[in-house]
C-alpha cells in the first residue's frame, strides 16, 4: 500500500512511523507550506523513506493538518482516495450544526473507506473487561483529559471531545445526551453531561506542563500512565485503592495495524454509524450555548 500524509507534524509523523512499521510505503508528503514541505521531505528522502512525492501513487491518504483545513482535503480526495483523518473529523467555523451533519453523511456514505482515529476506544474496552464493572449498577461518570495542545476556547471541545466519546461510547449507547451546564475559559474547558442514565463530568484542559488522562464510573477511575523504556510505550490503566494495573495496547499502534490489514483486505476498521454518532456528539457540545 502506497500512502501519504497531509499534514506531517507531531501526530503526522507518528502516523508515518507506524504504517512504514506495517509495511506501506511513504510516497507523499504535503505540510502547510512549501519551504516545511521540503524540508520534511529532504528529512524522509535522507532516511531513504521517501523517493518521489507523488499525490497519483496515493492509495490510501492520512489528513493530519489543522482542523480548518480538512473539509478542503476531505471535499478534494474522498472520491478518489481511502482517507484516514486524524480526529476532529472536520470543523468550518461559520457554518452550522446541521450543515456538518450533512456533509459528514455525504462523506461518509461514499463508497471509498473513510475513517477517523478514535483509537481511545480501546481504553473504554479495557475498562468493561474489568471484574469491577460487571453487574455493577453506576451514576456517575468522570473524564479527565489534560495535555499539552494549543488549542483554546470552545476549540479545546472540538479536539477532546471524540476522545470522551469514544469511550463512554463502548460503556453506554449513548441514546439521550443532554448537556447540563458548561463552562468555557481559554484553556479549560468543564461540561456536565447526562449520557443516558448517568451524569458525566468532563474536565478538558490544553497547554497543561502536566499531562493527564483518567476516566471511570464513581469511585472506579482508571488513569493512564505512559513508560517510555527503550524506544517501546507502554500504555497501563491504574487505580491504587484497587491495586489495577492494566496493561494496554498503544492505541495509535493498534488503530493503524488495523486500518492497514483491513485496507489491504478492503474493508472499513470501524463501522461508519460509531463515526458519525461520534462526530455528531462532539458538535453538539460545542454549539449549545449555556
Amino acid at each position: 500500500m502506497n500512502f501519504g500524509v497531509i499534514g506531517p507534524g507531531k501526530m503526522g509523523q507518528l502516523f508515518i512511523r507506524d504504517f512504514i512499521k506495517c509495511g506501506a510505503k511513504l510516497t507523499y508528503i504535503k505540510a502547510s507550506t512549501v519551504k516545511r514541505t521540503n524540508k520534511i521531505i529532504k528529512k524522509f528522502q535522507k532516511e531513504g523513506q521517501l523517493n518521489n512525492n507523488n499525490i497519483k501513487s496515493v492509495d490510501s491518504l492520512v489528513i493530519s493538518s489543522k482542523t480548518n483545513t480538512h473539509y478542503k482535503y476531505i471535499n478534494k480526495f474522498y472520491k478518489k482516495k481511502k482517507l484516514l483523518i486524524e480526529k476532529p473529523f472536520f470543523f468550518c467555523k461559520n457554518k452550522s450544526y446541521d450543515w456538518h451533519l450533512d456533509k459528514a453523511k455525504i462523506f461518509l456514505q461514499s463508497k471509498k473507506c473513510i475513517d477517523i482515529n478514535l483509537s481511545n476506544y480501546l481504553l473504554g474496552d479495557a475498562y468493561k473487561n474489568q471484574k469491577f464493572y460487571k453487574k455493577k449498577i453506576f451514576k456517575e461518570f468522570f473524564f479527565t483529559f489534560h495535555t499539552g495542545g494549543e488549542n483554546n476556547y470552545r476549540f479545546i471541545i472540538l479536539d477532546l471531545m471524540p476522545h470522551f466519546f469514544s469511550i463512554i461510547q463502548r460503556l453506554s449507547p449513548c441514546k439521550s445526551v443532554k448537556i447540563i451546564e458548561k463552562k468555557v475559559e481559554k484553556f479549560k474547558t468543564f461540561l456536565v453531561l447526562k449520557v443516558d442514565n448517568y451524569i458525566c463530568y468532563i474536565d478538558l484542559r490544553e497547554k497543561q506542563k502536566i499531562k493527564k488522562l483518567s476516566f471511570g464510573f464513581d469511585n472506579f477511575i482508571l488513569n493512564r500512565k505512559q513508560i517510555l523504556n527503550n524506544e517501546i510505550l507502554k500504555n497501563y490503566l491504574y487505580n491504587k485503592r484497587h491495586n489495577l494495573k492494566i496493561e494496554i495496547p498503544n492505541p495509535l499502534n493498534k488503530f493503524t495495524n488495523d486500518y492497514f490489514k483491513n485496507i489491504k483486505k478492503n474493508s472499513n476498521t470501524f463501522k461508519k454509524k460509531f463515526i458519525y454518532e461520534n462526530f455528531k456528539l462532539t458538535l453538539k457540545t460545542y454549539f449549545f450555548k449555556p
